[in-house]
């Protein structure tokens, strides 16, 4: 049996703390969810959840909560539970959509599953680093990590979307 061991080359330091995978995948994902082929249902915590459900009543949309019980499993091995899910109005690329996405009370970055990026028509070409949505072409955008994400706000005209999903803005509402 052969043993080997570790000379340190000349200035080497031992490595200091890295940031975890959920430290960095929240470094900015505001507005953002990280494209993932590994998913089978789009998922996201309850902080990017609350974030995001802020950011959007700014711009006078309004998510719609649904019932949702499935679990997951993590790179950890556990498995949690859905504490329920969003449909939320966003726009990629220019195209308008309605994605699902499920919360789960954990830090947990946003994942948009193969069947949510199906539903939005995302063709993602790594070779190329395009990704493409009803012939609209772009650079692959990339997290810090490496991952990479689609920008929800990307929206074509808002007014498509179903009145559930739209808020009255400042201005708007008829005073009486």
């Amino acid at each position: 049996l052969a043993r080997g061991f570790f000379i340190p080359p000349k200035g080497w330091k031992p490595a200091e703390r890295v940031a975890s995978a959920t430290e960095v995948l929240f470094t900015d994902t505001k507005g953002k969810i990280i494209a993932d082929s590994g998913c089978k249902r789009s998922v996201a915590g309850t902080k990017w959840h609350e974030e995001t459900r802020q950011w959007m009543k700014e711009l006078g949309l309004q998510p719609v909560r649904e019932e949702c019980h499935e679990k997951f499993r993590f790179g950890d091995g556990k498995v949690v539970p859905a504490i329920g899910a969003w449909k939320y109005p966003c726009g990629i690329h220019g195209r308008n959509g309605v994605l699902s996405v499920a919360e789960v009370a954990q830090d947990c970055p946003p994942l948009l599953s193969v069947e949510g990026m199906s539903d939005m028509g995302v063709v993602m070409d790594f070779g190329r680093r395009k990704v493409t949505v009803e012939k609209r072409e772009r650079d692959m955008e990339k997290l810090p990590s490496g991952h990479p994400v689609l920008r929800l706000d990307e929206y074509g005209e808002v007014s498509d979307f179903s009145q559930e999903f739209l808020t009255l803005t400042a201005g708007t509402a008829d005073e009486t």
